[in-house]
């Protein structure tokens, strides 16, 4: 079956209008990694079709590095009768409703950038909701992703104004929050609040912000000034806990959670938990 006979299919249960299959075909033209993803599946057609020129462009070119030899010569064949298959839409009556480009296909998008293995423990941890837990996965098979799917999947769910859910991010050192930092922003659309950064912070920035990076170091720092100042009845934990402890609802994300054990730590996480705040570690 012809690629934009395919698409077609699932055009006509969605009421997607043709303009979004010719603009899906003609964006696999020339991205390899695009075509490839819709025709194993890895893409679901009807998320393909909801999704902006720019979505499908940026998508498409993360996925080139797992296109095979094989895949590569069937596209190349595909080409040949690649614009014959786009002049056919031209023949089909369009649909007239538009269908909206909403954060779900954005988001859903973005989940597909995933690996198979990322995909997996982020719905287990999906699954045990709102059980704290652990995500154990070998060096380098992208933790830092995982945790920004799992962020960006939790304020998602989190609808209503900034202050109503927050994600506390604990990183060993400088150069975790750093690469935190550029993973949410450069794969997921989220700016981040870099606690002790240098500059000078805006005004209420923290409170606003619905993610905050922090050290461990930090976060023990802020408790023991907090406790000295104010005294263990008064149960402060420094300015970036009381942010989370405002929030509605709350994620404490650990990286590195190897550290965990340690009892200062242990007990700061403890400070900070309760059934409206829960705890993934990443190790």
């Amino acid at each position: 079956i012809r690629l934009a006979d395919s698409l077609a299919n699932c055009a006509v249960a969605l009421h997607a209008p043709t303009s979004a299959i010719r603009s899906l075909c003609s964006l696999a033209r020339v991205n390899v990694g695009l075509w490839s993803a819709v025709r194993n599946g890895s893409l679901r057609k009807h998320i393909a079709l909801n999704g902006t020129e720019d979505q499908l462009r940026e998508f498409g070119r993360s996925q080139e590095k797992f296109v095979t030899e094989e895949e590569l010569a069937l596209w190349r064949d595909w080409l040949v009768t690649a614009d014959a298959e786009i002049q056919d839409m031209d023949d089909t009556e369009p649909v007239e409703k538009e269908p909206q480009k909403d954060s779900k296909t954005e988001e859903a998008l973005k989940m597909q950038s995933l690996r198979d293995y990322q995909k997996s423990a982020v719905q287990a941890v999906r699954s045990i909701s709102p059980e704290n837990c652990c995500v154990v996965l070998p060096c380098g098979a992208g933790k830092t992703r995982v945790g920004a799917a799992l962020t960006s999947e939790f304020l998602e769910s989190s609808p209503g104004s900034a202050a109503g859910s927050a994600v506390v991010v604990l990183c060993l050192r400088r150069e975790g929050i750093r690469q935190w930092k550029r993973e949410l922003s450069q794969n997921w659309g989220l700016s981040a609040y870099e606690a002790g950064a240098s500059g000078a912070a805006q005004p209420g920035e923290l409170t606003t912000s619905q993610v905050i990076l922090v050290t461990y170091h930090r976060m023990l720092c802020e408790r023991r000034r907090a406790l000295a100042e104010n005294g263990p009845e008064a149960g402060g934990s420094g300015s970036i806990a009381a942010r989370l402890c405002a929030a509605d609802r709350g994620l404490l994300i650990a990286d590195e959670c190897h550290m965990v054990p340690a009892p200062k730590i242990c007990e700061l996480l403890s400070s900070l938990l309760s059934s409206s705040r829960r705890l993934v570690g990443l190790t």
